[in-house]
């Protein structure tokens, strides 16, 4: 046996990985912090899935205040319309001679209260937050779509890419296949 040969195998003896162990060792370590990683994001998601539903219930219950006192205060105008229409007993007047002219100032009509809410009520409040809120429900509305199309995606991203356990397999399956060329090239 040579020098070179001797110490080659005493090398593996005293514990040197060969460099295919040193890969395999570097890819399943990538391998574990992408799964950490993915866990983590699981994690943060469903976080930040709480905390929308928590703010979205919020906005229900602050609409659910803001039309019930709308109600109250269309109840309120009614009665006030309703009172203002009853006819009230008038003094009748004698009639006055026409034999003079004058002139009157015509007086610009005001507009009353059940119109000015109206003109309120018309007024649309911008949206801040990308929703529409009708009757106590959040529904998307649509933002457009960037490429002229209807927009009518369905509110939802599309699914891309491969779900967590088939990556995890594919991963699995390449490693076997590096191991299963390694020895076919060493033996």
């Amino acid at each position: 046996m040579s020098q070179n040969q001797l110490h080659v195998r005493r090398g593996r003896e005293l514990g040197q990985a060969s460099p295919f162990a040193i890969l395999v060792a570097a890819l399943l370590g990538v391998l574990v912090l992408a799964l950490l990683c993915t866990g983590g994001t699981l994690i943060l998601r469903e976080q930040q899935a709480e905390e929308l539903g928590a703010t979205s219930t919020a906005i229900a219950i602050a609409n659910a205040t803001t039309l019930a006192e709308n109600a109250r205060v269309t109840e309120t105008v009614a009665a006030m319309e309703t009172e203002a229409a009853r006819p009230t007993a008038t003094a009748t007047s004698t009639p006055q001679p026409t034999n003079t002219a004058t002139s009157t100032a015509t007086n610009t009509p005001q507009p009353t209260a059940t119109e000015a809410i109206a003109q309120i009520d018309q007024t649309p409040t911008p949206n801040i937050f990308g929703t529409s809120i009708f009757q106590g429900t959040a529904t998307a509305t649509s933002g457009g779509t960037g490429t002229g199309g209807t927009g009518t995606g369905g509110g939802t991203l599309p699914q891309t890419g491969i779900e967590l356990g088939p990556a995890i397999g594919l991963a699995l399956l390449l490693l076997l296949g590096l191991a299963i060329v390694r020895r076919l090239r060493t033996g």
